[in-house]
């Protein structure tokens, strides 16, 4: 853990130093020019040195810029990034609202802000009602690790299509977390809902089949009380 908050204030230190490169890019980039302009105009061979001098630093410069780019890259690659979003393949015929950790490290106190609408409804007990599943900072999730997930069942998957049939557009919000040097990032999300009009709500039969496993030890007492019956009878 140490060691990838050591690479986090590392890769920190990259827009200022991204800057400074900026800075000294312009600096030289206008001392070769001088240094040309002064060369044609007055043929001094000093202007010459000095522009290879300005040059070269402009070079430099210019190859920092791009290692920047890519230590960008790679602090994108390990910033947390949860995303919410319906799962319907895990608990067959119900849908899950599943929060998700995409990113490259743990996301802390995981919350969501839901547009005006947009909040998922929940049955309990049957009882429809708005599911607060991590919504607001007081229900946050206070951590989650890469490629961690955590849900909250809806309802089946008719009584969520018939909740969200008005919501063509998705259900939207943004989420709120912290990484892990604390600080406080979010990001607006789209929860699709189109899938519940044309997609496909089991794109295998996997959950279909564990479930009949599920059954055959029911199927396989019934068939050993047939057999101990023709026993008895024989």
């Amino acid at each position: 853990m140490r060691k990838l908050q050591k690479i986090h204030h590392a890769l920190s230190l990259v827009p200022l130093a991204k800057a400074a490169t900026w800075f000294v890019l312009t600096l030289s980039g206008a001392a070769a020019y001088f240094s040309a302009h002064k060369f044609f105009v007055t043929h001094d061979e000093d202007f010459v040195n000095a522009f290879t001098g300005a040059a070269a630093v402009f070079a430099a410069a210019l190859a920092s810029l791009v290692a920047f780019r890519a230590a960008e890259l790679a602090e994108a690659q390990l910033r947390p990034y949860p995303y919410p979003f319906f799962d319907l393949r895990s608990r067959m015929g119900l849908v899950l609202l599943r929060i998700k950790n995409a990113g490259g490290s743990a996301a802390h106190d995981v919350y969501i802000d839901w547009e005006e609408g947009s909040q998922p409804i929940g049955s309990s007990g049957g009882k429809k009602a708005p599911k607060e599943f991590a919504t607001g900072r007081g229900n946050a999730i206070r951590l989650l690790l890469p490629g961690e997930s955590i849900a909250t069942m809806l309802d089946v998957s008719h009584e969520v299509a018939a909740d969200v049939k008005d919501r063509p557009d998705g259900l939207r919000g943004r989420i709120h977390f912290k990484d892990e040097r604390g600080r406080k990032l979010s990001h607006q999300f789209l929860i699709d809902t189109t899938i519940f009009s044309w997609g496909l709500k089991d794109e295998t039969e996997e959950l279909k089949a564990l479930y009949s496993i599920t059954q055959l030890p029911d199927q396989l007492k019934e068939i050993k009380k047939s057999i101990d019956k023709m026993h008895a009878k024989s």
